[in-house]
């Protein structure tokens, strides 16, 4: 009663301060560091990185070729052009007393884009409604961005596809890679290299942009590495001592402290390469863990693999009977606490029955 109660105060007590601000949460670290966009950023040595790609037709090519482009696969569902990631993030040439180097950028571009075109006083509107699309097309589209804002839903995403009533593609919106000068803004690079597509209408967000040792350190890789390096070491003293004693000394090995031998990569490497089969083993439960094993491999590879290209009929076949063999993949968990508690229980039962009652 008394613990209920001082629960229950506690909770409103922390959720008061909450409220009012008396209580300040600790802010996530940023995967990236985000100050250094905007440190690099140099309008006018922009211009100058940019005249020198335009007379540089390789340099162009590179540009061109690592960055934006039209997604193959719409109507399978794909909205995403990853471009060349690596490419663009390589470079790093010395021309002309100029260092350049590449930034990669993500953008958003709606398909439903107004343009203005102020030399002839008019105005042209993409409607993407005027795309006519076959019943079974839009029915697939439909349930594939369903499925899609579903997962995203679950993994808690902010990113929700709203379809249009009547054409899915009314109202889609691509994610383009583009390469651009690193001192550059995307919207000043994409107006200087080819025109100002700004000015004629053409709507854009920016999503993100990486560059070279763009990660901070934080405190946590000073942490995993010291845990490595205190298990690396503990490793190499300890193979050293169970060498030392069993092979140069050629002590017995029930001789020598077990602890001293607990990370040694020779005894253990024994131990695990040895195949002899223990009087009281359960041989076959070897082959059903080989195969739970090979399940979870072969699951978790196909689960890695990311379908930008045709991401409608990977999901048209991750519907379908045929894909039971990779969907039901997770299943192999419950096998391994299957397997578990079964190992549980007859060990503890040959203990039992081993006690003099």
């Amino acid at each position: 009663m008394h613990l209920n109660l001082f629960l229950s105060l506690f909770v409103n007590v922390v959720v008061i301060n909450l409220v009012k601000g008396s209580i300040v949460l600790p802010v996530r670290n940023e995967a990236f560091n985000k100050d250094l966009y905007e440190e690099v950023l140099d309008a006018e040595l922009c211009d100058q990185q940019i005249q020198i790609i335009r007379n540089n037709t390789l340099m162009s090519l590179f540009f061109a070729d690592a960055g934006m482009r039209v997604p193959r696969g719409v109507l399978e569902g794909n909205t995403m052009d990853m471009g060349n990631y690596h490419q663009c993030i390589g470079l790093n040439q010395n021309i002309a007393d100029t260092e350049l180097q590449g930034k990669y950028c993500m953008i958003r571009v709606p398909l439903n884009q107004t343009f203005v075109t102020p030399w002839m006083n008019s105005e042209t509107n993409f409607n993407p409604n005027n795309l006519r699309l076959d019943n079974e097309t839009i029915k697939s589209l439909r349930e594939f961005y369903a499925m899609k804002n579903g997962m995203n839903a679950l993994t808690g995403a902010v990113d929700v596809d709203r379809l249009a009533p009547n054409n899915p593609l009314a109202s889609l919106t691509f994610r383009l890679a583009v390469c651009v000068p690193k001192p550059c803004t995307t919207e000043q690079a994409i107006n200087s290299f080819a025109f100002n597509m700004t000015a004629v209408g053409f709507q854009y967000d920016d999503d993100f942009c990486r560059l070279p040792d763009d990660k901070p350190w934080v405190p946590g890789d000073t942490v995993i590495i010291v845990i490595f390096s205190i298990i690396g070491l503990l490793t190499v003293v300890s193979t050293s001592y169970d060498i030392w004693h069993t092979i140069i000394l050629k002590k017995d090995p029930k001789t020598v402290s077990v602890i001293g031998r607990c990370f040694s990569v020779y005894t253990n490497g024994r131990r695990v390469m040895n195949f002899q089969s223990s009087p009281n083993s359960i041989e076959c439960l070897d082959g059903i863990r080989a195969l739970a094993m090979l399940w979870v491999v072969l699951g978790h590879t196909f689960s890695s693999v990311v379908f930008w290209q045709n991401p409608l009929d990977t999901f048209t076949w991750a519907s379908s009977w045929q894909s039971l063999w990779i969907t039901s993949a997770p299943i192999t968990v419950d096998t391994f606490f299957t397997l578990s508690g079964f190992l549980v229980v007859y060990t503890a039962l040959g203990k039992f029955n081993s006690m003099n009652w």
